[in-house]
């Protein structure tokens, strides 16, 4: 996918966009008050930050990754985004290790090889398919 300037985008915002519909009911609980059904529906509510931060805190991974794409796409903080997506991927979920390795890897404001290859290495072992092909080239 490539933006208005012929660059390509990041994969982070790539894979979010694209699979906004599917990321987090996989592994919501009845504790995650919303799924993403799409891009549109990325913004929360007060109400839903907090019931959200309360499940994550429960140890709610999906729960940690909707706040992450909430503050990303919709707040456009990267720094709060990238807390979440730490607290995500802590929390296993597959597809936060899957970003954070890839934010690792090309974000300058967070580059560090050796920790996106940690994180590339615990998707695969999670079941990101996506990690399981990166590694494999």
């Amino acid at each position: 996918m490539q933006s208005k300037k012929g660059k390509n985008l990041p994969l982070t915002l790539v894979l979010l966009c694209s699979l906004a519909k599917s990321l987090v009911p996989l592994e919501s609980t009845a504790q995650t008050p919303m799924s993403i059904s799409g891009v549109s529906d990325a913004n929360l509510s007060k109400e839903e930050v907090l019931s959200l931060s309360k499940a994550a805190d429960l140890g709610d991974g999906a729960a940690a990754f909707r706040l992450y794409f909430y503050y990303q796409i919709v707040k456009n903080d990267f720094k709060t985004a990238f807390i979440w997506l730490k607290r995500s991927a802590n929390l296993n979920n597959p597809t936060a290790q899957y970003n954070l390795s890839y934010d690792y890897q090309n974000n300058s404001e967070v580059k560090n090889e050796k920790l996106a290859k940690f994180w590339l290495r615990k998707a695969a072992e999670n079941g990101s398919e996506e990690a399981k092909k990166e590694l494999m080239k």
